[in-house]
């Protein structure tokens, strides 16, 4: 699989060439993904990254999540942005499985909502709500991109949040059986709210931290459940986890 992120990296001057003709399509173009498992795919061009179509957006956790996710598993897409993860999981749970897919942010759910519709997937379900440790109204604050987004008492929006546990009793979900989480520095709440389903299911969790005390805090709660971290990325005092 080719790294496009990796070619435009190179340098400043060359990374402008070689995006040049990509910020040229129109937003809302309907273009295949050209590789990777998503192979053929449809995808809408919006303001997000286009190593979303191109392929190549975060290739080491694609890597690592296409060894774990397996036919049939139940896949919670928690903090889902624009759905990459949402097709990549309903790509490998086949239709025995099933993808639930959370993004409170309007932008980002229309836009999950179109790549479900125009990929004609029958198993996923998109929640257009922020996940926490309680059902709550709370604020969220837009970040400088779409994919920044984060709960925080001084946010612009208002947004329904509920927790998982509360959320399988009152919608009889499936239970899930592999977690991914990225919710820009609300991480430990997911997991809190989420404290049955750990008990009583023990999904594989994807977790990616932003912060260092938000990690560590993450690993002691999941430690706590007899989870073993697996570390296969850092950023900025935080990173992203494997927990298993």
């Amino acid at each position: 699989m080719i790294d496009f992120s990796a070619i435009t990296r190179n340098s400043r001057s060359l990374g402008r060439i070689l995006r040049f003709p990509l910020d040229m399509i129109p937003k809302g173009t309907i273009v295949p993904i050209l590789q990777g498992p998503l192979r053929g795919k449809k995808w809408v061009i919006s303001f997000s990254l286009h190593s979303f179509w191109l392929g190549s957006y975060e290739i080491e956790k694609q890597q690592l999540m296409a060894r774990h996710i397996r036919a049939g598993d139940v896949f919670y897409d928690i903090g889902a942005n624009v759905g990459f993860y949402t097709l990549f999981a309903s790509h490998f749970v086949q239709g025995s499985g099933y993808v639930y897919a959370f993004e409170p942010f309007p932008a980002n759910a229309d836009l999950i909502d179109k790549h479900i519709q125009i990929n004609h997937l029958s198993n996923c379900r998109l929640f257009r709500l922020a996940v926490s440790d309680k059902s709550d109204r709370v604020r969220f604050q837009e970040g400088l991109s779409d994919g920044m987004g984060r709960i925080d008492e001084q946010g612009n929006l208002e947004v329904e949040a509920i927790s998982l546990d509360t959320l399988i009793e009152r919608e009889a979900l499936r239970p899930a059986t592999i977690l991914k989480i990225d919710v820009e520095g609300a991480e430990l709440s997911v997991l809190k709210g989420a404290s049955r389903l750990l008990q009583t299911q023990r999904p594989r969790i994807f977790l990616a931290t932003h912060g260092e005390i938000v990690h560590k805090q993450c690993e002691i709660f999941l430690r706590e459940f007899g989870y073993q971290i697996e570390a296969f990325r850092s950023v900025d005092g935080g990173g992203e986890l494997l927990a298993t």
